[in-house]
């Protein structure tokens, strides 16, 4: 899906989400039906509205801090007041677990297009703009660490699953397994987003994320492979091995542009 598609229909998901838990939450709310058929009529209509006035430099805007922040506050704000309101935190509680989390979650997906629509929009121009495109491949498609990433897919699976049983056939949907249905995701996330590495001008871009070089230390020739040093709080490495890099002298070359060797 391109990225002014993906961006509209992410903003049309957001608004109808919001729309439908505000509706929800209001005293004395409307009926289920009301609520829902509100959110649906809205979804077509903001996405329409995005998708007419959506260019490229205002989804790419998307990718700066300031417009991010109430994007990702908005659906926290909407689960504290779902939360405040079914358990009577602020009053009497009123039974609105369930439905409010559906439009909580209907708006969260969307702020999840929208900024993926917005790093994808990033990264395609920053690569057709960058003198330099070194492609390497996948440095987790190999080695220890694919075996637990599909270890995690697996129990990101089983959560999931676990938890839908539960909805179906249990007395009705549990919060515990609400939550572990959402940490197993992050697994199974984590795994697609791996992809082959490409160095860039503005710096390395793995699926459609772009890290500065400012974030990275160094790089190091081996005997088997080529590492690539980050330097971050919570520091990592990629170690690509130099069997399965195309060009080699090309990679280091680029490399060097922006990188010191470590000796």
């Amino acid at each position: 899906m391109r990225e002014p598609s993906l961006f509209a229909l992410g903003a049309g998901g957001s608004v109808a989400g919001t729309v439908g838990t505000t509706l929800v939450l209001i005293a004395p709310p409307p009926s289920l039906l009301v609520a829902a058929a509100v959110a649906v009529a809205v979804f077509p209509a903001a996405t329409a509205v995005t998708m007419r006035l959506s260019t490229p430099d205002r989804i790419e805007r998307f990718q700066s801090l300031p417009a991010q922040v109430p994007v990702v506050v908005a659906p926290v704000i909407l689960t504290a007041a779902v939360v405040t309101v079914h358990y009577g935190l602020a009053g009497s509680g009123r039974a609105v677990f369930w439905p409010g989390m559906i439009g909580v979650g209907v708006a969260f997906v969307g702020a999840v297009s929208v900024l993926h629509a917005a790093e994808r929009r990033y990264a395609r121009r920053v690569e057709a703009e960058s003198d330099v495109r070194v492609v390497l491949p996948d440095p987790s498609a190999d080695g220890p660490g694919t075996r637990w990433q599909l270890v995690g897919v697996v129990a990101g699976g089983v959560a999931v699953a676990l938890f839908l049983l539960n909805a179906v056939l249990g007395d009705g949907p549990d919060v515990t397994w609400l939550f572990a249905a959402l940490g197993g995701l992050v697994p199974t996330l984590t795994a697609w987003h791996r992809s082959e590495l490409v160095v860039l001008d503005a710096g390395l871009k793995q699926g459609v994320s772009i890290r500065p070089w400012s974030d990275f230390e160094s790089y190091e020739i081996t005997d088997d492979e080529l590492v690539i040093r980050d330097d971050s709080w919570f520091p990592q490495q990629y170690a690509i091995p130099r069997g399965e890099i195309d060009d080699e002298d090309a990679a280091v070359a680029a490399l060097s542009r922006y990188l010191a060797e470590k000796e």
